[in-house]
């Protein structure tokens, strides 16, 4: 178990290729593959998409994160990092919400479910975690449409602009295709799928809205 530090005083600011080296580190801090030119890359396409936290009393790097515009309609979102020993004191938080600033919101879809009277969404902690793995089947998993179109809304509010979305359901749940219609998607591909003849136990198949959390993504 890594030993955390007392609370440090900390800026994030935009990388410079002289950070690169302390960037490399702190990716291999917390398991990450080493890429050597990977930065340099990213900044040739988009000078102002890389921040790292930086420790205002010893000018060591603590936390890095990308969020590069690669066009106008398509971005890139990754190495989202902190060293072990300084996780825990907002710094992640901090680099998260410089790098949406860069990026940009988007608005929700006017057509969503922007509430139900008696429900609240809350953030996923400690408390309710078990809960969550108890009741959720799935990545777009809820008791009815208008739950599945709540929450969908909600991610797509905290998206960039004009990404684009991918989104599998089964052509069995209209509804499930009616989300992808809200959405603003059309059908590109139908592809055929093996299923077992009896479901595994507990299966409740019609509140599965995506059934595959690598199928619902923006790239």
């Amino acid at each position: 178990m890594c030993e955390k530090t007392t609370k440090v005083n900390y800026i994030v600011r935009k990388l410079q290729l002289s950070d690169c080296r302390e960037v490399h580190e702190i990716r291999a801090s917390v398991g990450w593959s080493r890429y050597i030119r990977e930065s340099e890359v990213m900044m040739n396409i988009d000078p102002n998409g890389q921040y790292v936290a930086q420790d205002i009393d010893t000018g060591k790097l603590l936390g890095y994160m990308s969020g590069v515009n690669i066009t106008d309609d398509l971005a890139y979102v990754g190495s989202y990092c902190v060293r072990p020993e300084y996780q825990g004191q907002g710094i992640g938080k901090a680099l998260w919400a410089k790098t949406i600033e860069h990026l940009g919101s988007l608005t929700p879809n006017p057509q969503f479910v922007d509430k139900i009277d008696g429900i609240s969404l809350v953030t996923i902690d400690g408390h309710n975690v078990r809960d969550v793995i108890e009741y959720d089947k799935h990545p777009l998993y809820a008791d009815n449409d208008r739950i599945a179109e709540l929450l969908v809304g909600k991610c797509v509010a905290r998206l960039t602009p004009n990404r684009r979305l991918k989104y599998k359901c089964w052509t069995s749940s209209e509804k499930a295709q009616m989300i992808g219609t809200k959405l603003g998607l059309s059908e590109v591909v139908r592809m055929w799928t093996m299923y077992t003849k009896k479901l595994v136990e507990p299966a409740h198949i019609d509140k599965a809205f995506c059934p595959v959390s690598v199928d619902f993504y923006v790239f």
